[in-house]
């Protein structure tokens, strides 16, 4: 089997990798009407670059393409600081601080692990970071990082004023003082909590500390450092004060309404002075002194709520980016606004309140689109709001889109392309001419799913179908599960040769069997077609129209899969193991070579590490696997796409991790031999009877006995007084997860969920949960390295009297399994799918638990 190394390919194409390096080019904007947001402030050079040499005549890496130039990456972005003209902002996954100088990341700066807060001192000049992934506070000055001093344990959040730095963690009920020069440690002030501290806020003009403990804010003298004021009210993570009123603001949530809101109290918090609307949920907040704005980072509605303070009003709620986290004011009176899931920067006018640009802290290329008659490649990136165009592997324009562009697809005659806005929420419709919009049409909230039936005059655009100039709705779609809930569709795929749309969206099922499937349309008529495409928990899904074939991979329960169907029947013509998780998947026609992007795995037997690998579809049998020096991100999900062109042979991989787009050359090639059955392995289990022991088995272990205990139970079943096996053993998706005092257990052929404590007492419940709800059954938050659990399992948590007590708090994620169980007379068996242990549940309430080892 050959094998590549992505450095060696590099080295082949060296001479491309270079000229890449260069700055970017001037951004083309399009026209006013509608007026797109500009992807960057500042202008840029042109991109020089020599031109592209001859495509290599093997299936091989050549290189990669580097959308714009950065000090660093950045990803996952949680707070902002302001000191000194320059931004700070601590970005958890990649484990650094960003630092912006007007419009641009000007250094990156290296801190502990997973920061989370960031604070500054203009006493000092220095700048501090909660590492909370370390127990840990960096302090950077300027551009260096000067010292590393102890934290509380998961620090949580940062607060500084006049010299002092105060810090709170979600793993100690005490708020911590260090000086802010030295980070010695001077004190530790007691704080009435529970769970840790959530937020802090100081205010200068009466020398008071507000901490939020969750179900209170405790405030403390900072001359004294002793506590002098409780108000009793969950306030969770928005916190602020005014130093120009003695004000301080906390977020709450109303939960008859569903509302949140900011409210204002006195000092100490003995006196409502205003309540007002905001976002959905909240997080951190910033009050411009100089003019009383208040302004409320909202990381579910993906805005940024602006009150006048004085009025007490709401004034105006701007759009910002995905999943906005914290918020700063500049000495002008400029905003800044994190958003953690675009790794970006919005700056807001804090006088006009209008969204001026973005900073981007990483590029996050999204979807791709190759115009299969020039070559030209159009990449959709999110963290710049902007799409770049590409030509012979260099950079020639970058054209402004909306917020956090994450589609693109092309007209059949290639003078359009359709862009679909995430958070936006919006489709814009853009000549590929000169680069202006000529149409925006608003989608609904956070749209997923483009195509472009070629010469059929329609849009596929989430869950809407619209002619081919966006000004008309032809219909809307309707995906119905099940349990006739309605689910929007994440990916489309439309083939005119057979008249259907393919879509991947949510199966409905609550609980650990729900997953993606592909729900199959008729192009005409939008009515569904009889049939099943693919499996569950799909990853990735590509049409061959010519050849008559559907490619599509799913993962479940640690096991991967490509399937293969008939385009016109349907029916299911081959499946095939992968031994890692799916991440993305490509068909090129003219070679008929299948590319799937392979991550990970839990399996001890596979070899790590990150690999492209190309399959042939006439057989299925391997052309080749390719390493790619890559690092698995911790959000994975749909952060690599694939784009082919065809005509020229080339494969692109948008690799939003690193910010590139890896580029492959693909040939014509002699089919390999079809693969053995290696990597054959049935992810699912088939839902029948467990096959009878023989009777000489039976009969040795209880002759009185009808059917006998499973062999997976027998050998514990005997001696424990359950009486005889009243069914066969059956097999079915099961999940399963940890607590501080024991387990849950969720069983989907009775929807059934099962606690057991760790004092032997067990109890069952119904699973009430369903898609629709909110995924966290109540409002808590977990102490560090803790969970809570969510979707059914957090339902039974929140809502049964004593769960909550009696487990304590979740310590992993719950793990799906294919779950074995039988019933007996007087209780039942079932097996453990994070330990090895088989659990024998007797009908008074009580259990216990056997080894399998």
């Amino acid at each position: 089997m050959r094998s590549i190394t992505f450095i060696s390919a590099l080295l082949a194409f060296v001479v491309l990798l270079a000229s890449m390096a260069c700055s970017r080019p001037q951004p083309l904007l399009p026209t006013p009407t509608p007026s797109p947001l500009p992807p960057t402030a500042a202008p840029s050079p042109t991109v020089t670059m020599p031109p592209a040499p001859t495509r290599p005549g093997k299936l091989q890496f050549i290189g990669e393409i580097k959308l714009r130039a950065l000090p660093g990456v950045g990803h996952n972005p949680q707070a902002v600081a302001v000191l000194d003209g320059r931004i700070y902002i601590a970005n958890r996954s990649t484990n650094n601080v960003s630092v912006i100088e007007g419009d641009e990341v000007v250094a990156v700066i290296a801190v502990g692990a997973a920061p989370i807060a960031v604070a500054a001192d203009a006493e000092t000049g220095l700048v501090y970071v909660a590492n909370e992934g370390e127990d840990s506070i960096s302090i950077i000055s300027g551009y260096r990082g000067v010292e590393t001093v102890p934290a509380p344990r998961s620090p949580a959040c940062l607060a500084a004023l006049e010299g002092r730095l105060y810090a709170g963690g979600r793993g100690e009920n005490a708020l911590m003082v260090l000086d802010g020069v030295s980070g010695e440690f001077i004190a530790s002030v007691p704080l009435d909590a529970s769970i840790g501290v959530l937020a802090l806020a100081v205010n200068s003009l009466n020398d008071l500390l507000y901490a939020s403990v969750y179900d209170a804010v405790e405030i403390v003298d900072l001359k004294e450092l002793v506590v002098v004021g409780r108000l009793e009210r969950e306030a969770y993570l928005t916190l602020g004060a005014d130093p120009s009123s003695g004000r301080f603001f906390v977020g709450e949530y109303e939960s008859e309404s569903s509302s949140h809101y900011l409210v204002a109290y006195d000092a100490l918090g003995a006196q409502v002075l205003g309540r007002v609307l905001i976002g959905r949920d909240p997080r951190g907040m910033a009050v411009d002194a100089n003019s009383g704005r208040i302004y409320v980072a909202n990381s579910w509605s993906n805005d940024v709520s602006i009150i006048d303070g004085r009025a007490w009003e709401l004034v105006a709620t701007v759009p910002v980016g995905l999943r906005p986290l914290d918020v700063a004011v500049g000495d002008r009176g400029e905003v800044y606004v994190v958003n953690s899931g675009s790794d970006n920067v919005a700056l807001v006018d804090g006088r006009s309140s209008h969204l001026l640009h973005v900073v981007p802290l990483a590029l996050l290329p999204r979807g791709m689109a190759v115009d299969l008659s020039t070559g030209r490649l159009y990449v959709a990136n999110a963290s710049t709001n902007s799409i770049f165009v590409v030509e012979a592997g260099q950079v020639v324009a970058e054209i402004a889109a909306g917020l956090h562009p994450s589609e693109v697809a092309l007209s059949s005659r290639g003078d359009t392309l359709s862009v679909l806005n995430y958070v936006g929420g919006d489709l814009m419709l853009i000549s590929t001419l000169d680069h202006r919009v000529a149409e925006t049409v608003e989608v609904g909230r956070l749209p997923q799913g483009l195509a472009v039936v070629p010469d059929g005059g329609q849009l596929y655009v989430s869950d809407a179908v619209l002619d081919a100039d966006g000004q008309r709705l032809l219909r809307n779609i309707e995906l119905t599960t099940i349990y006739g809930t309605k689910e929007k569709p994440v990916k489309v795929q439309v083939d005119p040769r057979t008249g259907r749309a393919y879509m991947v969206a949510f199966n409905g099922v609550p609980g650990s069997n729900g997953g993606f499937i592909v729900y199959v349309l008729d192009l005409e008529t939008g009515e569904p077609v009889r049939g099943q495409v693919g499996g569950l928990s799909m990853t990735g899904l590509v049409l061959d129209p010519e050849g008559g074939r559907i490619y599509s991979t799913a993962g479940r329960f640690g096991y991967f899969q490509l399937i293969v169907n008939d385009a016109h029947n349907l029916a299911r013509v081959a499946t095939l193991g992968l031994p890692k998780y799916p991440a993305a998947l490509a068909y090129n026609p003219a070679t008929h070579h299948i590319f799937i992007y392979l991550t990970h795995t839990a399996n001890p037997s596979v070899e790590p590490g990150v690999e492209l690998w190309v399959l042939d579809s006439r057989g299925l049998g391997t052309v080749g696997r390719f390493p790619v020096s890559a690092q698995v991100p911790p959000y994975e999900a749909e952060s690599y796409r694939f784009a082919v062109d065809s005509q020229r042979g080339y494969v692109y991989l948008a690799d939003a991790w690193r910010g590139t787009v890896h580029v492959m050359s693909d040939v014509p090639l002699p089919p390999p031999p079809s693969p053995i059955p290696t990597y054959t392995l049935t992810p699912w289990p088939t839902l029948t009877p467990h096959p009878e022991p023989t009777p000489t088995v039976a009969s040795a272990v209880e002759p009185s006995c009808e059917r006998a205990a499973a062999p997976l139970f027998e050998r514990y079943w005997s001696d424990l007084g359950l009486g005889c096996p009243t069914d066969d053993m059956q097999v079915g998706p099961t999940a399963e997860q940890a607590f501080e005092r024991g387990y849950m257990v969720w069983r989907a052929s009775d929807r059934a969920i099962f606690v057991f404590y760790n004092d032997g007492v067990w109890r069952s419940y119904p699973d009430q949960w369903n898609e629709g709800l909110l995924e966290f059954s109540c409002e808590v938050v977990p102490p560090g390295g803790l969970q809570q659990p969510k979707r059914g399992f957090g339902w039974v948590w929140c809502a049964e009297k004593g769960v909550k007590e009696g487990l304590g708090w979740a310590t992993e994620n719950e793990r799906g399994y294919a779950g074995q169980w039988q019933f007996f007379e007087r209780g039942q068996m079932m097996d453990s799918g994070t330990r090895p242990v088989i659990y024998a549940l007797f009908d008074d309430g009580t259990y216990r638990e056997y080894s399998t080892q």
